[in-house]
């Protein structure tokens, strides 16, 4: 006989359909695999933030499915334990989960009274695109304004990809190490920026390299203006500066003070705003670089800083857990959004202006109603501190990032729809590797992330498309499943 140990009350057993090994689940929160002739743990899935109530093989021995309190089923590789699918939807704790006899399907139990059935190899309408190959470390990526377009900076290059896989140019690299880039709003250049103290702006079709800008800093980022004749760099010397993209020359120097961390164009691109670790954010006449406006909330360092779609509210955040709403034309504070409990590293704007969605170290984001300043959603599910946060075009769902994984959330309800999983947690040299972008494709189908484990992937997204491309592809799943 052999006594396999848990820590809390052993919920579930089973045996491997070859009988070889077991897969026990546990009120710990912990299932394990064991092997069955000589006792060995061969693996520890871990995910689920609840204790487990069951845990069995699919009839082929390659996956393992198991439920938990916390309202979810997740599937898993039976030989490296490696997670597959969140199986997310029910509303109380899911007592029970099996896979179909051609392991094709899961059904799940739930308190909250119902039986549902999964097809986890499109993790329920989120459809994987690994097209783009490893990059060694993306530092972001981008789409261009129409989508056709993907710009994925690096280390030491920036590639630009069609967004149907192929790769259009390869930009080279400067003496340092890329920081960020950004397409011009026609795509027909690009900008990169590196902690040499250059900024290169490229040109997309043949990678030639038209200017360079030379600060002599780290810079920060980089932003074309909304026609796209100008381009605002930020940097550690406390400054901004514009630039004349045609000729490349300097035409103003913004002296900002501290070290500048975000800056960005009005919609119109008569002014500018900057924000910086001094606590301030100041807003500028890009034509004259004449201070318009010095906004001070509670002196903490800011992390960015943004015009409304309309051009008449200026968004900070920063590191005081508070994001604050402020009138451009009077320097007024409108409206304080309170609710977090550590830094807001990440804010925007919905497209039509009338929400704003704010990410926070404290594991959460929240979405805010811009004309009363009221919070309306917690996003909760998280799996650790929120630096970005992204609405799809039409403004019904977020797109946020925590350190590994993005997760999608209904803007309406804050309900957590699905997690895109598949980015690594460590990168080439063994380190903590964190994901660098989530945003949405123009026409708000596909979900673009890059992490510093070296992979940019792209998932194609059935339920963004509108209720009609929804309608379809449940109409395509049924005929499918049906034959």
């Amino acid at each position: 006989m052999r006594v396999l140990h848990h820590r809390g009350h052993v919920v579930s057993a089973s045996f491997s359909p070859d009988g070889t090994q077991l897969v026990t689940a546990s009120e710990d929160g912990g299932a394990y695999v064991w092997d069955f002739a000589t006792g060995t743990r061969l693996l520890l899935l871990i995910g689920p933030t609840g204790p487990i109530k069951s845990a069995s093989f699919s009839s082929d021995g390659r996956f393992i499915v198991i439920s938990s309190t916390d309202r979810t089923a997740r599937v898993y590789q039976a030989d490296n334990g490696r997670e597959l699918a969140d199986l997310i939807g029910h509303t109380d704790a899911v007592t029970g989960a099996s896979f179909s006899p051609d392991g094709r399907l899961i059904v799940t139990a739930s308190e909250d009274g119902t039986a549902r059935i999964w097809d986890p190899s499109v993790e329920d309408q989120l459809l994987p695109l690994p097209f783009l190959p490893a990059a060694r470390s993306p530092v972001s990526a981008a789409f261009s304004a129409d989508g056709q377009l993907i710009l994925v900076t690096e280390d030491r290059a920036t590639y630009v990809w069609r967004a149907s896989g192929y790769r259009e140019a390869i930009v080279g690299g400067p003496g340092g190490r890329f920081t960020g880039s950004s397409f011009s709003p026609n795509g027909r250049l690009a900008v990169t920026v590196s902690d040499d103290g250059t900024a290169r702006i490229w040109r997309v079709g043949s990678g030639e390299q038209l200017h360079v800008l030379r600060i002599g800093v780290r810079i920060g980022g980089a932003s074309f203006s909304p026609a796209g004749r100008l381009l605002l760099t930020w940097s550690d010397d406390g400054t901004g500066r514009l630039w004349a993209v045609d000729s490349g020359r300097q035409l103003h120097v913004l002296r900002h003070g501290g070290e500048v961390t975000s800056g960005a164009f009005s919609p119109d691109g008569r002014l500018v705003v900057t924000a910086g670790t001094d606590g301030s954010a100041k807003v500028w006449n890009a034509e004259t670089a004449a201070l318009v406006h010095k906004l001070v909330g509670d002196r903490a360092p800011l992390r960015r800083a943004l015009f409304s779609p309309d051009g008449k509210l200026v968004l900070t955040a920063g590191d005081d857990g508070r994001a604050r709403l402020w009138s451009a034309s009077s320097g007024a504070v409108v409206h304080v959004l309170r609710g977090h409990t550590q830094a807001v590293t990440d804010a925007e704007f919905s497209r039509d202006g009338r929400l704003v969605v704010t990410a926070s170290l404290d594991e959460d984001a929240r979405i805010w109603d811009v004309a009363t300043g009221t919070g309306l959603q917690v996003l909760h599910g998280n799996f650790s501190a929120v630096n970005l946060a992204s609405f799809s075009p039409d403004g019904r769902w977020v797109v946020t990032a925590s350190r590994t994984v993005a997760s999608l959330f209904r803007v309406d309800t804050g309900q957590l729809l699905f997690y895109l999983r598949g980015h690594g947690d460590r990168d080439a040299r063994g380190l903590a590797a964190y994901l660098t972008s989530a945003s949405f494709s123009p026409d708000g189908k596909r979900i673009l992330t890059a992490s510093q484990d070296g992979t940019v992937r792209m998932y194609d997204c059935e339920v963004c498309g509108g209720l009609q491309a929804l309608l379809s592809h449940a109409r395509s799943r049924l005929s499918a499943a049906a034959n």
